[in-house]
């Protein structure tokens, strides 16, 4: 989970500066932390409870091909952002300018791993991400000064942002989460989404206190140049590198496993020329505009979710209570 949702966009701090602003951030941040915690719970939940009867979940969400458009949509959006993250990168360097180097690279890289499916996407994770995590915080507390000052106003916008925020990392990682779940109990995957949400609450606070006043607002990656005004950090550079290149492979195993089974190699092919084509709208274009939509679909998978649940139980009982009274007529007629 936390190779789909920490990123480009997370660890350069675009994402977290766009949903979050740099001030008042506090606030913001913790609500994320328990509002995060509280939504992975209960997808696990809803995966869990409906693990031997797959077409219920998509039921849920408003059929089959709605709930593939959906998710495949995330997918290649969110690929595609961490692509234009790795572009960005490559732009850093000052040489060819432009050329989609990086992208193309971690692109193919992607498409190879891709055929290990889920355990091997968790194998990389597992050994990568935790390198990745350790690298940014010293990075943070050897070259930046962390600003927690807030006045503790939080306006309507900003609350809306914080929903948004976790709805979208909720269904960016939701194809992983489902199959995760997969052979794992129900207090192993309450402790994994509470594990999950700390780390990138605590992440939050740090990234968003580093870069405020640094007035890197309007950067594609805030962090990333608040970092090099010390001089380049290679060190950054490299942990940003491997963080994009796990969060786009979580991101594009949907992406993957629906065009493979629809069009085979030639399929795979397309789905990757596709991502790179979308990644060239830019990591600050596709996280203003893009990123609020997948925000909007994982609200609606919660609330669909929500309402089939209730409506299940309520079936559930009727159902109950129509067997206790069928046995209780037979008896008094015995």
């Amino acid at each position: 989970m936390l190779g789909a949702i920490i990123g480009a966009g997370f660890i350069s701090g675009a994402e977290l500066v766009g949903f979050f602003g740099t001030e008042n951030f506090v606030v913001l941040a913790i609500v994320s932390t328990v509002l995060t915690a509280i939504t992975l719970s209960f997808i696990f939940f809803v995966f869990k409870k409906n693990e031997n009867n797959p077409q219920t979940v998509e039921n849920l969400f408003g059929e089959k091909k709605f709930y593939e458009f959906s998710t495949c949509f995330a997918s290649y959006v969110f690929t595609a952002s961490m692509l234009a993250g790795l572009d960005s990168l490559w732009n850093s360097l000052g040489v060819l300018y432009g050329a989609p180097v990086f992208s193309v690279l971690a692109m193919l890289l992607i498409s190879v791993f891709s055929r290990y499916d889920i355990k091997g996407l968790e194998k990389l994770n597992l050994v990568l991400m935790p390198i990745v995590l350790i690298v940014v915080n010293f990075l943070i507390f050897t070259n930046l000064s962390l600003n927690f000052e807030t006045n503790y106003t939080v306006s309507i916008g900003q609350t809306m942002n914080v929903f948004l925020y976790v709805f979208m990392n909720a269904f960016i990682s939701l194809p992983v989460m489902r199959a995760s779940a997969k052979g794992k109990n129900r207090k192993c995957l309450f402790i994994a989404s509470i594990i999950v949400s700390l780390i990138i609450g605590v992440e939050m606070l740090l990234i968003l206190s580093a870069v405020k006043g640094a007035n890197v607002n309007n950067a594609d990656m805030p962090l990333f140049v608040a970092i090099n005004k010390k001089g380049f950090s290679y060190l950054f550079f490299i942990s940003l590198f491997i963080g994009t290149f796990t969060s786009a492979f979580s991101a594009y195993y949907t992406a993957y496993v629906s065009s493979k089974s629809k069009g085979g190699s030639f399929g795979t092919v397309l789905s990757a020329i596709f991502t790179l084509i979308l990644s060239r709208l830019g990591l600050h274009h596709i996280v203003k505009y893009l990123y609020p939509i997948i925000g909007g679909l994982g609200a609606l998978f919660v609330i669909k979710s929500l309402v089939g649940i209730k409506k299940q139980s309520y079936a559930d009982n009727k159902r109950n209570h129509k067997n206790f009274g069928g046995k209780h007529v037979k008896k008094e007629k015995e």
